[in-house]
């Protein structure tokens, strides 16, 4: 790519860039990890490849919505880094098992495509420095579980806007929100919300139908089935004494029956009820956090309003 002067692209320019990008990363992280669910029924492998797309999208999102665009490159150029070495070399290498390279082909091209966004807003050279910094940093800073969280990029910028003062890293220094970021983080955050709420709601059912009780539950029903169907059929052929004998018996084992599948229904309806209330509560959380960054959004412009001659 030919080299472009950082003076060519304007602060918004790298903004939208940055923003493209994040738009990219969320998809390729959700396919990424679809294709995993959709190539095994291991449920433990599944629940991993949900909880990656449920935490590495959010974090994508807060890397890009600082207020300084140079300062969202960074930080979502670092995770980026750090997912790849979380997978390669971290406590995620064995996640998804002989399904590991979909993850680590998808973080790589997600590195590839943010370097290009680097390349086009501050130039090859200052991209080139940038990126040496980041594997000592992503070795002293790795993502440590499945939630992502992460350690804040703020020493690395300071580091890099020593190193590359004559460059277009050393403006760093934007700390006001605008009106446009808070509505294009409400747009985000709108678009996001559904699939987030989907996605716990899916991790909770893989939990409920892989839960160890329900499962040993639901087999002591089919076994005390298969047992009363050998019942039946020695009872056709055993003498009269015999006979009612076998039938207390088999009321026995119905008893047995119905106290499991009761337990069984009353664990798996309390199961549901958290479910339904985890769903209420996002949808309360949601309509909350949209109404105070409409409030937040009202009362910049309103600022900007007062500020006019």
């Amino acid at each position: 790519m030919e080299k472009l002067d950082a003076a060519q692209l304007t602060n918004e320019q790298i903004r939208v860039r940055v923003y493209e990008f994040g738009d990219h990363f969320s998809a390729a992280v959700e396919q990424a990890a679809d294709e995993i669910m959709n190539h095994t029924s291991d449920p433990i492998i599944r629940r991993q490849a949900l909880l990656w797309k449920m935490h590495a999208i959010p974090a994508s999102h807060k890397a890009i919505f600082h207020s300084d665009p140079v300062v969202s490159l960074i930080d979502i150029w670092a995770l980026c880094v750090q997912m790849v070495h979380y997978f390669t070399e971290g406590v995620g290498k064995n996640l998804f098992g002989q399904l590991q390279p979909i993850a680590i082909r998808a973080s790589e091209h997600l590195i590839i495509k943010i370097k290009k966004v680097a390349n086009a807003a501050t130039g090859r050279q200052d991209t080139d420095r940038a990126d040496a910094f980041f594997p000592p940093w992503i070795k002293e800073h790795p993502i440590q579980d499945h939630l992502f969280t992460r350690v804040s990029t703020t020493a690395l910028l300071l580091e890099m806007k020593g190193e590359t003062a004559k460059g277009a890293f050393s403006s760093i220094v934007s700390l006001d929100e605008t009106a446009s970021i808070i509505a294009e983080r409400m747009t985000v955050y709108s678009a996001h919300m559904p699939k987030q709420a989907r996605w716990e709601a899916e991790l909770l059912y893989e939990d409920l139908i892989n839960s160890t009780e329900l499962v040993k539950a639901l087999g002591n029903v089919d076994s005390h089935t298969k047992s009363i169907a050998r019942l039946a059929s020695v009872v056709e052929q055993a003498p009269d004494m015999l006979r009612q004998d076998l039938k207390h018996e088999r009321m026995a084992a119905m008893k047995d029956i119905e106290t499991i599948a009761m337990n069984a229904i009353n664990k798996s309806s309390s199961q549901m009820k958290d479910l339904i209330d985890h769903a209420f509560l996002r949808g309360v959380q949601l309509t909350l956090f949209l109404g105070a960054l409409l409030l937040g959004c009202v009362f910049i412009i309103f600022l900007f309003i007062r500020k006019k001659p």
